[in-house]
Formats: structure tokens, sequence, C-alpha cells
């Protein structure tokens, strides 16, 4: 099931997954080092990302997976709440993290 946001008709879509379905998955795919693939909601709109998950993060509030985006090769913070239909994929070779990022 889907909720459609009245302020971003086609790009506002959330999962009424539960969170610690996506922390579970997450969480997985961190410790077995398998890419996740997902939907995304930025500013812009929505976009497919992939990404070499690394770390689960509670920050203001909520929870981040600390990943490097594949596309912008850089390291990025990506809010759960604003990604849905996430899927593990192959494995990946740990890249070090920078510490700015830890």
């Amino acid at each position: 099931a889907w909720i459609k946001s009245p302020e971003f008709p086609s790009a506002g879509r959330f999962s009424l997954e539960p969170l610690a379905q996506k922390l579970g998955l997450f969480r997985q795919a961190i410790r077995q080092r398998r890419l996740v693939s997902f939907c995304y909601y930025y500013s812009k709109g929505e976009s497919q990302r992939t990404i070499e998950p690394y770390r689960l993060v509670f920050q203001w509030s909520s929870w981040y997976v600390l990943g490097y985006f594949l596309d912008r090769q850089d390291f990025r913070l990506f809010h759960l709440n604003r990604l849905w239909t996430p899927e593990t994929g192959g494995g990946f070779v740990p890249r070090e993290i920078p510490s700015q990022e830890l």
C-alpha cells in the first residue's frame, strides 16, 4: 500500500513498510556487505539510488544510513523515511570511511 502526499502528488509516495523492516534490511546488508538499491525522494523529485551501506545513524530524531553513493562517488546520509522499496544486490569491497564522515 502507498500513501500519496497532497503536497507532492507525483514524488511524495512513502511506503507503509515499517521502519523496523528497513532497519533490518540495512543491518543485514551492512553485515553481509551487499549493495542496496531504493527509490529516494529529495527536493527535486525522486530517483533510483544504489549505495554501499556502512552505518545506521540515529540523529536529529530520525534514522539515516551512511552509504557510498555510487552515482556521485561520495559518502552521503540517506534519511530512511525518504526511501522506499529497498532491495539488496551484489556484494562490494568495503571502502575506508573518511574521518569527517564518522
